[in-house]
């Protein structure tokens, strides 16, 4: 039923998501304490409220309007045949699915910027110029690299990769990213010089947000279906493509790259930094990636045993600790 409902084209289901999202995140309002993230930057200081109430509520709020920005630019750019809010649905549950992580952290603000920066490429290829869409995407990763410092820092790859995907060669162009770099840079050495503080991103093996979430076997299934969730779509997409418009294939091949940078950052922040919070890092590409399947696929009710599996074990992670026996 809830797979049904998202994707129909109606926007009435949009004003369900707080609904589902005030369900998974009820355990998270059951606790009166916050995990305080290590090596915070200064500009996620800014957003980390001291409330456990407050901060998971501002959280709440940032996680939703990422989720309906991203859906309402896939509707417009047509990447379906008809307007769908899967992407919203997937975003939510992927960002909710970690009870440790349902609060402000630095993945919540730094994945509205990539938002943000997939939205301005997504306008790359209807352009004659397009150096302000590659300028402002490039500032709004650098941006979410100045909050999730450093895994965020390769996704600065992905407007020259959109560029060599959609464009013909322009250097100018492709000097778009480099000044929007340099922007940032000049921005930071001088909040630096001002305020005199220690310039901690010099530590490049710090993790941001470092989490030891105990694993359980309902953590491994939920692994495992998305592991088949993710080879599913991307053949189901491959699929798709293959009898599409040059747009359509261009647009996707950007999405594909956008997955293939997030699964670098990933393995960084799991192999390196020994992190478990490295799984919302693809929540973006991952609930678009995801969406092709559901939408797509011809077997219903394959798609509804994965989808409510793939929901139950969610919540049995999130409720685990309220259960009267230990999964």
């Amino acid at each position: 039923m809830i797979l049904k409902f998202y994707k129909s084209n109606s926007t009435f289901v949009i004003f369900a998501l707080p609904i589902i999202m005030a369900i998974l995140w009820a355990p998270a309002f059951m606790q009166n304490t916050l995990t305080v993230p290590s090596n915070s930057t200064f500009v996620f200081d800014w957003f980390y409220l001291e409330s456990p109430l407050l901060n998971r509520l501002l959280a709440m709020a940032i996680i939703l309007a990422t989720a309906i920005l991203l859906n309402a630019e896939i509707n417009k750019n047509e990447i379906f045949e008809r307007n769908t809010y899967i992407p919203a649905l997937f975003y939510v549950l992927i960002m909710s699915s970690v009870v440790e992580m349902q609060q402000m952290h630095p993945l919540v603000i730094s994945n509205l910027f990539w938002v943000l920066a997939y939205r301005r490429l997504l306008n790359v290829y209807n352009q004659v110029q397009c150096k302000s869409e590659i300028f402002d995407a490039s500032i709004f990763i650098c941006l979410a690299t100045l909050v999730t410092f450093p895994s965020a820092g390769v996704l600065i790859l992905l407007p020259f990769i959109t560029l060599a995907i959609v464009r013909p060669f322009d250097f100018k162009e492709y000097m778009m990213p480099f000044f929007a770099i340099l922007l940032v840079a000049v921005y930071l050495f001088s909040y630096y010089y001002i305020t005199q503080e220690e310039f901690e991103y010099l530590n490049l093996l710090s993790p941001y947000f470092k989490l030891d979430i105990p694993l359980y076997w309902t953590h491994y299934g939920l692994y495992g279906l998305m592991a088949i969730v993710m080879y599913l779509s991307g053949f189901k997409l491959l699929a798709k493509s293959n009898v599409s418009s040059v747009r359509f294939r261009k647009t996707t091949s950007v999405l594909l790259a956008f997955l293939a940078i997030t699964f670098s950052a990933m393995f960084y922040e799991r192999m390196i930094s020994q992190n478990d919070s490295f799984l919302l890092i693809g929540a973006v590409p991952f609930s678009l990636l995801w969406s092709f399947y559901f939408f797509y696929n011809e077997k219903k009710w394959i798609g509804n045993i994965i989808f409510y599996t793939m929901l139950s074990l969610i919540l049995i992670n999130l409720y685990q600790p309220y259960f009267p026996f230990n999964f």
